[in-house]
């Protein structure tokens, strides 16, 4: 379908990684800034790109602007070895009704785009290991950005930019879906449709205080969901 751009997050939308990831936070912040976090101050944060994660847990904790410069590269290296290690012994899980989501987008014939607060290395592997790589057309990793709304900004060019779609024409043809209040409010500051979803770590009632155009408790109903929102692109 022409002219439309899904961008989806993978960590508490598609995939199901929070025992791997918990604990490869807690070594990082450990190893790099002698913190060790309660997981209800990191979860706080997720949803953001990886730095922002880490500015804000460093910054709770009394870790001073310099400190955290510092030993940033640090806290990064320690989470990704961590973090990939993790997968490789632990494994995770795919969420209900995620791989037949895609598969229906492909199928469609929609270009798909990866915004995930990932660092790459973390990114790549993940999807290396779950096979899920070849369902997108973009892939947009943290690297160091702050806001996910420069994620999703980078994915809307790449897509104008490689597969001549026209999405400033109308914007609500770029459809942000996500598990975080950042993933709603990133498509209202574009003028995009929101899907949120309850599978991650944000309260139902916190996502539907920000009033996202769809609010779905999963995507094991893939089909409806798709059919709802192309719908109201009409």
């Amino acid at each position: 379908m022409d002219n439309i751009l899904w961008i989806i997050d993978i960590d508490g939308t598609i995939l199901n990684v929070h025992k791997n990831q918990i604990p490869a936070w807690c070594e990082a912040l450990k190893r790099a800034y002698s913190i060790i976090p309660d997981e209800q101050t990191l979860v706080k944060y997720f949803g953001k790109p990886f730095k922002s994660v880490l500015k804000n847990v460093v910054t709770h904790y009394g870790i001073s602007d310099q400190e955290f410069k510092t030993h940033y590269q640090l806290a990064l290296k320690s989470y990704t070895h961590a973090v990939t290690s993790y997968l490789d012994k632990n494994g995770g899980d795919y969420l209900p009704g995620a791989v037949g989501f895609l598969k229906e987008l492909k199928r469609l014939g929609i270009r798909k785009a990866i915004a995930t607060g990932n660092p790459q290395e973390e990114g790549e592997h993940k999807l290396k290991y779950f096979d899920i790589l070849k369902y997108f057309d973009i892939t947009v990793y943290c690297e160091d950005r702050d806001e996910r709304i420069e994620m999703v900004e980078e994915a809307i060019h790449r897509a104008e930019s490689q597969y001549n779609l026209d999405l400033k024409t109308n914007p609500k043809k770029v459809i942000i879906i996500g598990d975080s209040i950042h993933d709603v409010e990133s498509a209202k500051q574009i003028g995009g449709t929101s899907i949120a979803l309850t599978t991650g770590t944000t309260t139902k009632e916190s996502l539907a205080n920000l009033n996202p155009d769809f609010l779905y408790d999963s995507l094991a109903d893939y089909d409806l969901i798709i059919k709802e929102v192309l719908n109201s692109l009409k």
